[in-house]
């Protein structure tokens, strides 16, 4: 089964039934392994810069922390899926982003694409924001066939017909991810509710790069997040 066989989308294939080409689900879970795979990445270059001196920066607010990591997402996967058409997580859950002639999109046109995602999918990563244009994304994504941003963009996405191993890796994928994401939602909730110690946080080991985004701390001698207690 060749590329043009094996995946296809609502606009090469309009007698396939609204089901089985529009995936919100699948888009969601793809991103959430992108964002995961990319907080890795740079917790991995954070260890890997030297040591730098103890100096005060302004305190970043919790609730900009989220807006500052998707923003550093943006250039990356725009510059994927101009190049691939897909990112590792779209590609693990058989997502592409192509033209609507099949080509791949300029790294303009991607760019932005991910900004509007960015500002009408996900609210900016607001809480409460967030969670309202998804659900309002999802509605449309239903009701249309797509969403605004591939509309407005003149792109359109692509799923792949699975094996019954595509599918069992998917949902192994699925697990892990609801369990991260609960993971790091129930810390985010357990420091809301926690006394904060006095003077600067300093933790026995350093923290990994999505608690640091999470909780607000700041690796030892790496003070890129300064922690201030109330």
């Amino acid at each position: 089964m060749d590329e043009h066989e094996s995946w296809y989308s609502k606009n090469r294939n309009e007698d396939e039934p609204e089901s089985r080409t529009v995936r919100p689900w699948m888009r969601y879970w793809a991103r959430s392994l992108d964002l995961l795979l990319w907080a890795a990445i740079l917790e991995a270059l954070f260890a890997a810069l030297p040591a730098l001196p103890d100096s005060p920066l302004i305190p970043v607010p919790k609730l900009l922390l989220p807006v500052l990591f998707a923003l550093l997402w943006l250039p990356v996967e725009s510059l994927l899926l101009s190049t691939w058409g897909t990112t590792p997580g779209k590609l693990l859950f058989g997502v592409k982003v192509r033209r609507t002639d099949g080509g791949k999109a300029h790294l303009p046109r991607t760019f932005r694409r991910s900004m509007l995602l960015l500002w009408r999918g996900l609210g900016l990563e607001i809480p409460v924001i967030s969670m309202l244009t998804m659900l309002n994304a999802h509605h449309e994504l239903h009701r249309h066939g797509q969403t605004s941003w591939d509309r407005d963009t003149g792109l359109q996405v692509q799923y792949r017909m699975k094996s019954w191993g595509d599918t069992l890796v998917v949902w192994v994928l699925i697990v892990l991810l609801v369990y991260a994401r609960l993971y790091y939602l129930l810390q985010g909730w357990a420091s809301l509710f926690t006394a904060p110690a006095r003077g600067p946080y300093r933790p026995k080991r350093p923290p990994s790069l999505p608690e640091a985004f999470q909780l607000g701390y700041s690796f030892p001698r790496r003070p890129f997040i300064r922690r201030t207690s109330a």
